[in-house]
C-alpha cells in the first residue's frame, strides 16, 4: 500500500509545473546539435586511427541524451557516421529548425607532441549577447569542475557562426 501512496505523490507533483520545470530545467529549449565533420571528411585521425567525426558523433548522442533528459528539444545535423554534410547544408538545417542554440562539436588536433591540451570555445564575434554569455558560463562551468585549465573563450568568424 505504500508503494501506491508514493506512486500517487510523485504523479500529482510531477503535474504541478514548478515541480515538472525544476525536474526538466530545459524544458521549452531547442538546441541543435552538429557534430563536425562526417563521411569522407574525419576531421582529425589519431595515431591509432581513432577518427575525429566519429568522436564528434558520440559526444552528440551522449549529449543529446543529456539534454533530452532535462527537457530539451534536440536536433542534429548528422545522426550516422558515414553522412557528409557540407557547412551549408549544416547552416540551412539550422535556419530551418530555428534553434534557441547551435551547438558545433569539434576535437582537435595539435602536430606539435608538446602542445597542452585545452578546450575552446568559439562564439559568433559580432554577437556580444547571448552567444558570448553561455561561453563564458560554460567556460566558468569548466573552470569549476577543474576542466578548463588551458580553456579559452574565443570571438571567431567560422562559415557556421557567421550564417
Amino acid at each position: 500500500m505504500k508503494n501506491y501512496k508514493k506512486l500517487a505523490l510523485l504523479f500529482l507533483l510531477s503535474a504541478i509545473p514548478s515541480f515538472a520545470q525544476i525536474n526538466k530545467p530545459l524544458a521549452g529549449l531547442n538546441i541543435m546539435l552538429d557534430p563536425g565533420h562526417g563521411g569522407r571528411d574525419s576531421g582529425a585521425v589519431g595515431p591509432m586511427g581513432l577518427k575525429e567525426s566519429d568522436t564528434n558523433l558520440r559526444v552528440a548522442q551522449y549529449l543529446r541524451m543529456l539534454l533530452e533528459h532535462d527537457g530539451a528539444k534536440v536536433t542534429m545535423t548528422r545522426n550516422k557516421k558515414d553522412s557528409s554534410l557540407s557547412l551549408s547544408n549544416r547552416v540551412a538545417k539550422s535556419n530551418e529548425a530555428m534553434p534557441d542554440l547551435f551547438i558545433s562539436i569539434h576535437h582537435n588536433a595539435s602536430l606539435h607532441p608538446r602542445s597542452t591540451n585545452q578546450s575552446e570555445i568559439y562564439y559568433d564575434a559580432k554577437d556580444h549577447g547571448l552567444s558570448r554569455h553561455i561561453g563564458e558560463s560554460l567556460n566558468k562551468g569548466l573552470g569549476e569542475k577543474q576542466f578548463a585549465g588551458n580553456s579559452k573563450i574565443i570571438p571567431a568568424g567560422f562559415y557556421v557562426l557567421r550564417n
